[in-house]
């Protein structure tokens, strides 16, 4: 089995109740949960969504290839009401593969590690929670220090109150 780091975030409706059902999904096809982040509330980027978003990391071992990941990753947030929408807009599920192993994947459709994922606070501070030694292979550092290289300074709050 493969250890693959995930984001999962949500800024419209039921921001919780959309991460929760993608999460029971994504078990439900086999990416089996080896520990879950904290819930953050996080400032959206790039000036598009109005919402705030509700962010997650999630560490997980599957079978799946990294292609079939995506796929499924997908195919989840396309069964949840996600469309294609511009970048950065408010959105019901996204689901990123942050990491997969140690493999470095640079196609059309897919990279792996997240090409932005050292630069989002949103996405690192979750990800630090639960995977901390975990190094980025292109960077060849543990997570923990690229949180604290990084530039981002848009609010991410811990939840510890869940009633959202």
């Amino acid at each position: 089995m493969q250890l693959v780091l995930l984001s999962l975030g949500s800024s419209i409706g039921d921001r919780k109740k959309n991460i929760d059902n993608a999460l029971y999904l994504l078990e439900l096809v086999g990416v089996k949960q080896q520990r879950q982040s904290s819930y953050y509330e996080t400032e959206p980027v790039g000036g598009v969504a109005n919402n705030k978003f509700l962010n997650i990391a999630f560490l997980a071992q599957t079978n799946f290839t990294p292609k079939e990941l995506l796929f499924i990753c997908k195919s989840i947030e396309f069964s949840l009401g996600r469309r294609v929408a511009k970048t950065w807009a408010d959105r019901e599920i996204d689901i990123d593969i942050l990491l997969y192993e140690d493999e470095i994947i640079e196609t059309s459709f897919l990279q792996i590690p997240h090409p932005s994922f050292h630069n989002r606070r949103f996405a690192l501070e979750p990800a630090v929670e639960i995977a901390s030694n975990m190094v980025h292979p292109k960077f060849k550092k543990k997570l923990d220090h690229l949180l604290k290289e990084c530039q981002d300074k848009n609010e991410v709050k811990k939840l510890l109150n869940i009633k959202i």
